[in-house]
This record gives C-alpha cells, structure tokens and sequence, in this order.
C-alpha cells in the first residue's frame, strides 16, 4: 500500500495552457479565454506531460524552462495553436532615428559582451521590415543595408544604420536585438517545440 501511494503521489495530470500577446501572466492560463501574457509564466510552470498552445503574433521575450519532461511519452511540449504563426523574437522595435550625413544613428549602450573583438562575433542585430541588415566595422563603411556600432561590446555608445535603398526610416518597421538567449532549455530534457520562429 505504501508503495502504490508513493507511484500515485508522482502522478501529474498533463495540463493544457494557453499564452497570447493580449494575456496576463495573472490568469490561471488554461483557456484561450484565461490566457498567460508570457511564455516564460508556462516555462517555469508547466511539468511532465503538460503543453501550452501560443496563437498567432509576434512575441518580444525569452523563456527558460524549468522542468524536465518524463519520457517520449509526457514531454513538455510548446505549440503553435493550429498551426498558426508564432514569432519568438529578442529584438524590440526602434524610433527616434536621426539624420547624421547619409546615416541615421539612435543612442546605444546595451552592453552584449562578446568573446572575440571580431566584427563576427557581436551581438548587435538591426532588422528592417524583416530583413537583417549587415553589420560593418567602421562607420566609413556603412552603405544601404548596412548599419555600424561605435562602441566597444560593453560599452557601445550609438548604432549607425543606413536602410536599403538610402530610404528614411519613416513607415518603416526597426529591430535592434535586446534579449539573449530567446529560448534557453539549459539542461532539461524531453522538451518538444512545434511551429515556433525563433529570431
């Protein structure tokens, strides 16, 4: 008898969670109507054999698992709902660009430490209307499509950017990346991602 208990008490009923971009993490999460605002909320919660469904939309966060699915069978398993579009991405939208010769720099100084000083090495990401622009190594290099960082990777001071086609960034929709990792599962095990963009 004492046995059995122990196996029932190790028992987890799988759960079904939801996440939208219109959710709050303050809900209970477990309908499209209850939603979670973050997927980190159903990262640090979700055990064994549970799932979350993400609908549609652009989501501007990083998630880190904290538990380990069981088996092939009770993975923790994050979705696209119904096959809908989901991007996961750790970059933010950028305004207030300003007109400096044929460039158009914001102030920067998010510190993304690298391990090499080689160009290929930083962090820094701009990304125009879904394109990922080029990064260049000094701002005399900056041409359309392009974009330059002055600053060191811990202390970088501005972000130099020409768009494709020298437009103005007017009506145009500026990512820089802010959030390293996006998804990190660390150690844990038996996880399943399905329809998710990363970027």
């Amino acid at each position: 008898i004492g046995i059995a208990s122990l196996v029932c008490t190790n028992l987890h009923a799988a759960t079904t969670y939801y996440v939208s971009t219109s959710g709050n993490d303050g809900n209970n999460g477990t309908s499209l109507g209850t939603p979670w605002r973050t997927i980190n909320k159903a990262a640090q919660t979700m055990a064994a054999g549970d799932t979350v469904y993400i609908p549609r939309g652009t989501y501007r966060q990083s998630a880190f698992p904290a538990h380990d699915g069981r088996s092939a069978s009770a993975r923790i398993t994050y979705s696209a709902y119904n096959g809908e579009q989901v991007i996961v991405t750790g970059a933010d939208i950028f305004t207030g660009w300003a007109a400096s010769g044929h460039a158009w720099p914001i102030p920067w100084t998010l510190s993304l430490p690298t391990y090499s000083s080689e160009l290929v090495f930083r962090r820094e990401m701009v990304i125009v209307d879904g394109m990922v622009m080029r990064a260049v190594g000094t701002r005399a290099e900056v041409v359309p499509g392009t974009f330059f960082v002055e600053g060191s990777d811990t202390a970088p001071t501005a972000i130099y950017l020409r768009l494709p086609g020298d437009a103005a960034p007017t009506g145009h929709n500026i990512e820089c990346a802010v959030r390293h990792p996006v998804f990190d599962p660390g150690n844990h095990a038996w996880l399943r991602v399905v329809g998710l963009t990363f970027r």
